[in-house]
């Protein structure tokens, strides 16, 4: 009885708040030590640029990957990948706590519910 299921989490605060500081510095770092562009249009490109990067990275630091394994002594949640400046633990639900559980599979949202015993 070894069932695994793998997990990509997305925090959105952490996104934005990656976001917004990437975001800020870059603009900061190219105005003060990039020469100023002549053309709208290259000042334009450089944006883009600038945000597609920034989203990215913010992105990769919003992401998380877990895995949920049952065994026979529980739940455990492995972290494979943990947000960045974060130290959430691994942790095992052992089966005497757990009253029932279902994992709810869907198109684009899959959850899993717990139900723990008092």
């Amino acid at each position: 009885m070894k069932k695994e299921y793998k997990i990509e989490i997305h925090s959105i605060v952490r996104f934005i708040v990656a976001m917004i500081v990437i975001l800020v510095s870059s603009t900061f770092l190219i105005l003060d030590n990039l020469p100023k562009p002549n053309s709208e249009i290259i000042s334009v490109i450089q944006f883009f640029a600038v945000f597609a990067i920034s989203f990215y990275l913010a992105y990769e630091v919003g992401k998380g990957k877990a895995k949920v394994v049952f065994t026979k002594e529980g739940i455990q949640h492995i972290w494979q990948r943990r947000f960045f400046l974060s130290w959430e633990k691994n942790y095992t639900i052992p089966w005497n706590l757990v009253d029932n559980y279902v994992f709810q599979e869907d198109r684009t949202f899959d959850s899993f519910i717990i139900n723990l015993t008092k």
